[in-house]
């Protein structure tokens, strides 16, 4: 985890997501690229019938509101004793902008939407859509979480590949901790046994503990965040979207009811 992107914008999130982003460059003497888009749409107006144009006023502002949310920024990374650097990057989407620019990194650093929570049906978010578009692992903070701790993780594990690369990807941040459960969550046919997932995390040097998660009365996304929540993990470790995407979109799954609903940090990888 030498490398950590951390997505800049004045939302409701920046501020705990930053303080994630700094727990983590500290505990891993990390580099933090700090990296805020610059979208073309915010400069562009649209008339009635159907032409656009450059509006100069909105690009002042614009560009005013970053070059102080910059220099704030700044100010307090003075005084963090992290190495980092900072990015400006034009575009038109948010997602691709991010996506490109964590090429490199070890680890993007997201929020997840504010008003998430109960949503009745499954709708696109941000960290979900970075997830889906790029092969770096994210972790998507919830905005009133506080800090980044590392004490105990939560691994979903079900013997696929997507939670076969998480739980590679986040060897780094699970060997930090002091406590890792790996939940057992149903395995389908010809999937990797949870035993030879704890087999590869101790020749990482990383102890785990087995924990079976089974569907009962619930779902299993509803068990994988009761379970984060009742170990009091710092942190979830899961594949993103085992099925396409656009299934998930129609029907909901177990990735998007996780980011909708979950307390804690989520470790994406995809």
């Amino acid at each position: 985890m030498k490398t950590l992107t951390l997505h800049v914008a004045h939302d409701a999130g920046f501020t705990r997501r930053m303080e994630t982003a700094l727990d983590i460059a500290r505990r891993f003497s990390s580099h933090l690229i700090l990296v805020q888009p610059a979208l073309a749409q915010d400069f562009v107006a649209f008339d009635m019938v159907g032409g656009a144009h450059f509006v100069a006023q909105a690009f002042e502002a614009a560009e005013s509101a970053r070059a102080k949310l910059k220099s704030q920024i700044e100010a307090d990374l003075d005084n963090e004793g992290v190495s980092w650097s900072w990015q400006v990057i034009d575009g038109s989407s948010r997602v691709a902008i991010l996506a490109e620019a964590s090429r490199l990194s070890d680890l993007a650093i997201l929020s997840l939407d504010p008003d998430r929570r109960g949503a009745s049906q499954p709708g696109r978010s941000l960290a979900g859509d970075i997830a889906m578009t790029c092969r770096t692992p994210i972790l998507a903070v919830p905005t009133g979480h506080t800090g980044f701790g590392f004490n105990r993780a939560v691994i979903a594990y079900d013997g696929g590949p997507e939670a076969s690369f998480a739980l590679r990807c986040a060897v780094p941040l699970l060997a930090a901790c002091n406590d890792v459960i790996l939940a057992q969550v149903s395995s389908e046919k010809d999937a990797f046994p949870e035993t030879d997932a704890a087999d590869y995390l101790a020749r990482q040097g990383v102890q785990v503990r087995i924990e079976a998660i089974t569907k009962a009365e619930h779902t299993v996304e509803e068990q994988l965040v009761g379970a984060a929540a009742q170990y009091g993990a710092d942190f979830l470790v899961m594949g993103a979207y085992g099925h396409s995407r656009w299934r998930e979109a129609l029907f909901g799954g177990v990735t998007h009811y996780v980011l909708a609903e979950t307390e804690v940090p989520v470790f994406l990888a995809h």
